[in-house]
């Protein structure tokens, strides 16, 4: 039997056949040189190059202007007032109730702040991937106008939110802080007082806020951004106005505090009232939802009213996200003048950059104390409110780490 060879073709498939253009050629005299293809792909690369570094000198520049517009505060140049002058002006500002006494607690009530204190600094983690920025809602900016801070006495901080934004987790939480949580405050020599968190700023500026806020609660926030709460009206009908459901009480007492806007602002002392006071949803404008977030005496007094300020940022928040480029350009234009901030133009730049990102991430809400973790209580015959401290850390953190 004859051995039977079969000779078979190679045949490759149209994957594996592979078709290259030289981008150089060898030339007689040994020299290499573009080819025609070569010389196209160089010129193509350098146009890209030179789009891509237009682009990032037109974004910085961009940015650029829109960081000038606000007002950058070194608060290391701060002053402050001697322990005297304190006294002298918290005694004008704050009245006692001859309605309370004063309350045989109040010995101990300090002695139980102090001890909160440590309990949470015990439990306190670094947490990775946040960061924390101090909204700060006024009714006046108290700036200098020198871009060094003097430490403004009758600057009235009418909201205190922190803003966490947690990259990871795709999440952004509002936290308001309430004005009269009972607190050790940091004075700048690094000696405590009790009082109001909302007295914080008057011992000891921006940076005793902070350490205050980080002493308390456990959050460590070193940047700040200040908004006069005029900037809402602008918002608010730069973006066409909000959708935001009112109740009776609410639209009577909207339509008081407009009666003050208008005489501030030179107004007839019915405009923009509310046609009806029944509950339901209603479209406000910007003085509107003005007078809606300053609302203080009804639906549960200082409590409900940081829950309309937080509710209001959250539906211009989503209002945001259908802006056109010209209307984001009026809104960041006219705003920006009235905010006040210690962020750098490098951190601003970072913001910006992920703002798009931002606007997809989860908001969730929340407040300091939160509900069955804080009492009445009475200290020289003021209102306060004594807070659980550990549990109100222990909330927040988990809020604001979700799933990660």
């Amino acid at each position: 039997m004859k051995n039977k060879i079969t000779l078979k073709k190679s045949k490759k498939t149209a994957g594996e056949r592979k078709c290259t253009v030289p981008f150089v050629t060898k030339k007689a005299d040994g020299k290499y040189t573009l080819t025609s293809f070569g010389r196209v792909a160089v010129i193509c690369l350098s146009v890209i190059v030179v789009l891509v570094a237009a682009l990032i000198i037109s974004i910085n520049s961009l940015i650029s202007y829109y960081y000038n517009l606000m007002e950058y505060t070194d608060i290391s140049k701060e002053t402050v007032m001697g322990d005297a002058q304190i006294s002298d002006y918290l005694a004008s500002l704050e009245t006692e109730d001859p309605t309370v006494t004063n309350s045989h607690e109040e010995g101990e009530i300090s002695q139980q702040v102090g001890g909160a204190v440590s309990d949470v600094e015990n439990i306190k983690e670094n947490i990775s991937g946040i960061q924390n920025i101090l909204l700060l809602g006024v009714d006046n900016s108290g700036s200098s106008g020198s871009g060094n801070t003097v430490h403004s006495y009758t600057k009235n901080t009418d909201s205190m939110i922190v803003v966490t934004i947690n990259e990871k987790a795709k999440r952004i939480v509002l936290t308001s802080i309430m004005r009269d949580s009972y607190v050790e405050i940091v004075k700048p020599n690094g000696s405590i007082v009790n009082g109001r968190i909302n007295t914080a700023y008057i011992y000891g500026g921006y940076t005793g806020l902070f350490n205050t806020i980080e002493r308390n609660f456990a959050i460590d926030v070193d940047r700040f951004v200040q908004v006069d709460f005029s900037s809402f009206m602008d918002i608010v009908n730069i973006i066409g106005g909000v959708d935001i459901y009112v109740t009776r009480e609410e639209a009577i007492e909207m339509n008081n505090v407009l009666e003050g806007i208008n005489e501030i602002m030179g107004h007839s002392i019915n405009a923009d009232k509310l046609e009806s006071t029944a509950a339901g949803t209603k479209h406000l404008n910007g003085k509107q939802a003005l007078s809606y977030a300053r609302i203080r005496h009804v639906t549960g007094s200082d409590f409900g009213r940081t829950e309309r300020q937080r509710k209001l940022i959250m539906e211009i928040a989503a209002e945001a996200k259908t802006l056109s480029v010209t209307q984001l350009n009026n809104l960041l234009t006219s705003v920006l003048k009235k905010v006040s901030t210690n962020l750098t133009q490098s951190e601003v730049t970072s913001l910006m950059a992920n703002a798009v990102s931002y606007l997809g991430y989860d908001i969730e809400s929340f407040r300091i104390p939160a509900d069955k973790t804080f009492r009445d209580i009475v200290v020289e015959k003021k209102q306060m409110l004594w807070v659980d401290f550990v549990e109100n850390y222990k909330l927040w953190k988990d809020l604001v780490t979700g799933d990660q």
